[in-house]
């Protein structure tokens, strides 16, 4: 639909790098075993992330960590050390997150709603 023209808007997107959030996690190795099976099944993950439309714009949204660490709580979700760790380590996979010649536009979602969507807005216009 995107290539006719439509507008497609999703909250997902597969990282280009290797292990990133969402995207590939094939083993570069497994391209060159000599297992027959891991190399088509690596191919066919390869094949699948390569035929995905890049898109005309990403916003990546982010808050620093203790402020989503306060909407846990806010939600009335238990914190501990093991909440916290799950936290981060999401969150350093999710600094890996890039998507090359893609203009990524990065956005402090600890503003209120009003002000992110004003934000994004306005690059929208200016993009189009």
């Amino acid at each position: 639909k995107a290539e006719k023209g439509a507008i497609i808007i999703s909250d997902r997107y597969p990282s280009a790098t290797l292990g990133g959030m969402d995207g590939p996690r094939v083993d570069p190795s497994f391209f060159d075993t000599g297992n027959p099976l891991k190399r088509f099944l690596a191919s066919i993950i390869k094949n699948i992330y390569s035929n995905i439309s890049k898109p005309d714009i990403v916003f990546k949204l982010s808050v620093p960590f203790e402020v989503n660490m306060q909407r846990l709580l806010d939600r009335g979700e238990e914190s501990d050390s093991k909440t916290e760790e799950q936290m981060r380590s999401r969150r350093a996979v999710m600094d890996k997150w890039e998507l090359p010649a893609v203009p990524v536009h990065k956005i402090d979602n600890s503003t209120p709603f009003e002000d992110v969507q004003k934000k994004i807005r306005h690059i929208i216009w200016d993009t189009i």
